[in-house]
């Protein structure tokens, strides 16, 4: 029995024995955390490319303002005797008439009396472009033409221009022509000596040249200079045929009036033109 006590025993002490250590907890196992994501930037607006700006496509010829150019380069239609009707239907057609003038000017289509024409045309169109090519016009042309775009930017009345009206009277003490011109400009913008010069070329037109006559009538019916009217006996002595229109038109427009006897002798004038006109003006002047 002691034998068999003895071996259980020996069979006891090889087994491992339950060790009172408190167990480790376990530890939960924790995924690895992801890295933080950088924030996401909202994409750009996609933006179509930009192209590039086609370059402005040239005018294209107007057929309308290209026959009333013709009709301004052309004699029969467009001088001092009957006028030149073409040039005032340009003038009505505004700016867009401006390049078809340019082009004529540079394209040399224009010569002579026919450039002036044309610069006549660009001072009854106005604005800011008819501006620059008559001042252009005075630095470059030849002299009748360098005239007609004075009395064209007279017409205008551009406040700009009065140091260029009052030099140009100053320097041109022997040119009735061009005096007459800056005369007019200098009225229109309000300066006294204006209508000073103007009205001592009516006062003896037989002292100035029949063109400056001319253009101091148009100028102070332009401007309605009604101080005109009492040398009017003068401007309707019979001298030549576009002085005595414009006096004609002067008497019409300021309505001046005792002329008859004046206007009786101009019924039978040589030029039928002035003789109509007088013949019109004596038929309102009688009751």
């Amino acid at each position: 029995m002691k034998k068999l006590i003895v071996l259980l025993l020996l069979l006891c002490s090889c087994r491992p024995e339950a060790t009172n250590a408190p167990k480790a907890e376990a530890v939960p196992t924790v995924a690895p955390a992801s890295p933080t994501p950088a924030p996401v930037e909202a994409p750009a607006p996609q933006v179509a490319p930009t192209e590039a700006a086609a370059p402005a496509a040239p005018a294209q010829p107007d057929p309308r303002l290209d026959k009333l150019l013709a009709k301004v380069l052309e004699r029969q239609t467009c001088n001092r005797v009957t006028g030149c009707p073409a040039s005032l239907v340009l003038c009505k057609t505004g700016q867009q008439a401006l390049p078809t003038l340019d082009q004529a000017l540079s394209g040399g289509q224009a010569h002579g009396w026919q450039r002036c024409r044309l610069y006549w045309t660009m001072g009854c169109i106005g604005g800011e472009g008819a501006r620059g090519r008559l001042l252009e016009a005075r630095a470059k042309e030849a002299t009748e033409c360098r005239l007609e775009a004075l009395l064209a930017l007279a017409r205008l009345g551009d406040k700009r221009d009065l140091p260029l009206f009052q030099e140009t009277l100053k320097a041109a003490a022997q040119d009735d022509l061009t005096r007459g011109a800056a005369a007019w400009g200098l009225a229109r913008l309000g300066d006294p000596e204006g209508p000073k010069v103007l009205l001592a070329m009516l006062a003896d037109p037989g002292a100035v040249n029949p063109g400056a006559t001319t253009v101091a009538l148009e100028a102070v019916t332009a401007l309605r200079l009604e101080d005109a009217c009492a040398l009017m006996p003068k401007a309707l002595a019979p001298r030549e045929v576009f002085s005595l229109r414009a006096a004609l038109a002067a008497v019409e427009t300021l309505g001046c009036p005792g002329l008859e006897a004046e206007l009786q002798t101009l019924t039978t004038a040589p030029w039928p033109s002035v003789a109509t006109q007088a013949k019109k003006l004596l038929g309102k002047t009688r009751p």
